[in-house]
């Protein structure tokens, strides 16, 4: 199995070809530890991960699956969480897709190793996955922007769906929704966060893009506030203000002005703050 690793916390990912068989030790430390596993990397850094397995049982269980529910799962990589819907339910109710080939059919390989025959696909998961549906529970472990209109197209009515939904800023919402006998969604956030990766979908150039070079702080339309940058700072806050404003990040303009704060937003044509 393929996976990356930054070998000295603060240095590039590397690539590392480990198995169970040729390197027991290291590998027992990385897949048993509760941390995320990085799988796939492109030039702006990493596309799939394994996501930490305490964050994927948090994720299930929200699904409230009592048996015999039809799952699919957005987001494919590894297998592993697509393995633990096949332990709990049954094979023939799980899909699972990914936009990426490769993991699709590695993933298929370990599933077959160890029994598991779920029905896989190399999809675009915001398209859902129309072979198997209709489905009672979707589940996604890459974040989006917007929930996608095919997943509530493909959900049955009373079913749930999980979706992580992704910002510059203030990224990690859980969205739990319930479909309705209308085909509306309608639902709460989780008490707790995700950071999955986001959908290929996702324009991450601009969630990885700094302040530009000729950008000039002293030329900016400026206005004083009684949020601090502690407030902003806040991921549940974070997420409210880029649902409202589509903020793409924010910055502390100086070290010694902890309380300034820089905040960059694309607003919506006729769209003014409040």
């Amino acid at each position: 199995m393929q996976l990356y690793v930054d070998p000295s916390d603060d240095s590039d990912l590397i690539s590392r070809e480990m198995t169970c068989r040729g390197d027991e030790k290291n590998w027992l430390e990385l897949v048993c530890q509760d941390e995320p596993l990085t799988l796939a990397v492109d030039a702006l850094g990493a596309i799939s991960s394994s996501s930490q397995p305490s964050l994927m049982a948090a994720m299930l269980q929200s699904l409230r699956c009592s048996g015999g529910e039809r799952v699919l799962e957005i987001g494919t990589g590894s297998g592993y969480n697509a393995a633990l819907l096949c332990h709990g339910l049954l094979d023939e109710l799980v899909a699972s897709v990914d936009i990426d080939a490769a993991l699709v059919d590695n993933a298929r390989s370990r599933l077959s190793d160890v029994g598991y025959f779920p029905d896989l696909a190399s999809a675009d998961g915001e398209a859902g996955y129309q072979d198997a549906a209709p489905y009672d529970r979707l589940v996604a472990t890459c974040s989006v922007a917007r929930v996608p209109l095919a997943w509530l197209s493909q959900t049955n009515p009373g079913g749930f769906e999980l979706a992580n939904l992704y910002r510059a800023l203030g990224a990690g919402a859980l969205v739990l929704l319930r479909i309705d006998d209308r085909g509306d969604a309608s639902g709460h956030f989780e008490p707790y966060r995700a950071e999955s990766m986001p959908s290929m979908n996702v324009s991450r150039a601009q969630a990885v893009r700094l302040m530009p070079e000729h950008y000039q702080v002293e030329s900016a339309e400026s206005r004083p506030t009684d949020v601090t940058a502690a407030t902003l700072g806040d991921d549940a806050f974070g997420m409210l203000a880029a649902l409202s404003a589509d903020a793409q990040q924010f910055i502390l303009l100086s070290d010694d002005r902890p309380e300034e704060l820089c905040s960059l937003a694309r607003m919506a044509p006729g769209h003014h703050p409040p």
